[in-house]
């Protein structure tokens, strides 16, 4: 997620496109045209664009997108979709991990919830396949979302996102971390 408590508006744009949001979480979020603005996780430096036109979704926002004609009935006319869009794909046990998806389509776009379900095990598609929940959130789409979750000292966390919009429930491919287990140390006698 990107924020910024004052953005500065080049003056071949118009500052007006530009808001904050504020999730269920407390978290707030810039937003360009009433879209939430991200950083791209293989950006690393400014100025970096990579991810522009990833997977057909994502737009740099820049002077040249004041020229852009961005639409939600473009997207709330199509079927509600999910998309995880950064996990780590291996984490040290017991730390916390940061999960960000994006819910989009529906017509109005009413996100009612949006969770990650996860567990230790592979699951099916059906979310009680899952013991455990993270906090629920709601939104309208498109809107981008995020959670932590602590995990556990070793071996893989299974997790799919989920998101109930305009009634339609849609779930995620399942996607797994491999969890690193702390190694012991210090030696120490008896």
């Amino acid at each position: 997620m990107f924020y910024t408590e004052k953005i500065v508006v080049p003056s071949t744009m118009n500052a007006s496109d530009f808001g904050v949001i504020t999730n269920s979480a407390g978290a707030k979020q810039t937003t360009y045209r009433n879209l939430p603005l991200y950083y791209y996780i293989n950006d690393t430096k400014r100025g970096d664009t990579n991810g522009q036109g990833f997977i057909n979704a994502w737009s740099v926002v820049s002077p040249d997108a004041a020229s852009l004609a961005i639409s939600s009935t473009t997207t709330s006319s199509s079927a509600p979709t999910i998309t995880v869009t950064s996990f780590p794909s291996s984490a040290n046990g017991d730390s916390k991990i940061v999960i960000q998806w994006n819910v989009a389509g529906g017509t109005p776009g009413v996100i009612t919830n949006t969770a990650i379900y996860w567990g230790y095990k592979t699951g099916s598609t059906n979310t009680s396949d899952y013991p455990k929940v993270s906090s629920s959130q709601t939104g309208k789409s498109p809107q981008g979302f995020s959670t932590e979750i602590t995990v556990p000292s070793g071996g893989y966390f299974y997790f799919r996102a989920n998101a109930v919009v305009d009634g339609v429930n849609i779930l995620s491919p399942e996607y797994q971390i491999s969890i690193i287990a702390p190694t012991g140390g210090g030696g120490g006698g008896y």
